[in-house]
């Protein structure tokens, strides 16, 4: 398996990690905290590598994140030869020329798969429900409260973001606000990110090797995903046929 790696340049493995802890503030400096929210802990998620002349030519540290799924442990050496590199404005992004990233290879520790699409390659990717007309379908995780004797359902603060993302999709796609394409594209990467290390940089190095993950197809399939749009034509579907035969009827 082989994911991508990540070049921090001017940094030292001490700016990068204190105690066997990532330190998220500073890269969050380089734009690259989000992406690897999920390492928590180095080296067991994570090799961390000293570099003396990195992409750039300079010095600075590298990072190799490990799947999330993955048991076997991390070994991995900076090779110029061998690895593709790219300036993400902040960070370097890498990867292996003979082995190139699988989606299996990005997820993280956590992935809510309710959906799977499958890009122009052939390659499977899960993305989640954050709603739908049957409350049941979502895998956003829920916390309950009481008021009183009623029962209160809360989305988890950490998916509150895809839960108001979900009723923008869910309003363009009923007709509501209209989004144009930047945004909609936007909207899918975010998606993906909940169970993904991606980023636009990611994105766009997957293109240049030949495995576009967003493409118009892909992108509206991870957002009826994500709405469980399916469902919600049945439903409408079964209303309308309700509606006809009701009449009928009179």
């Amino acid at each position: 398996m082989s994911g991508f790696f990540y070049f921090l340049p001017g940094m030292t493995p001490g700016d990068v990690a204190a105690s066997g802890k990532p330190r998220h503030d500073a890269m969050a400096n380089c734009g690259i905290a989000d992406v690897l929210r999920d390492v928590e802990a180095i080296p067991d998620d994570a090799v961390l590598t000293e570099v003396h002349s990195g992409p750039n030519g300079k010095t600075g540290v590298c990072l190799y994140p490990k799947c999330g799924h993955a048991d076997n442990p991390l070994t991995w050496t900076y090779n110029a030869t061998r690895q593709q590199w790219i300036d993400a404005s902040g960070y370097w992004i890498g990867w292996d020329r003979e082995q190139q990233p699988q989606p299996v290879d990005l997820q993280r520790k956590c992935v809510l798969s309710d959906y799977s699409i499958t890009d122009a390659n052939g390659r499977e990717w899960h993305v989640p429900c954050a709603r739908s007309v049957d409350s049941q379908r979502s895998s956003l995780p829920v916390e309950y409260a009481f008021a009183g004797d009623d029962l209160v359902r809360h989305i988890a603060p950490a998916y509150m973001r895809l839960w108001k993302l979900s009723g923008q999709v869910l309003d363009h796609l009923r007709g509501g606000m209209a989004r144009d394409e930047a945004w909609l594209v936007r909207a899918a990467l975010e998606v993906l990110q909940v169970n993904y290390r991606l980023a636009p940089p990611h994105i766009t190095a997957l293109q240049m090797m030949g495995l576009a993950v967003l493409t118009r197809t892909t992108v509206m399939a991870i957002l009826f995903a994500l709405v469980d749009n399916d469902l919600e034509q049945e439903v409408l579907e079964q209303k309308k046929t309700s509606t006809t035969d009701s009449r009928q009827d009179n």
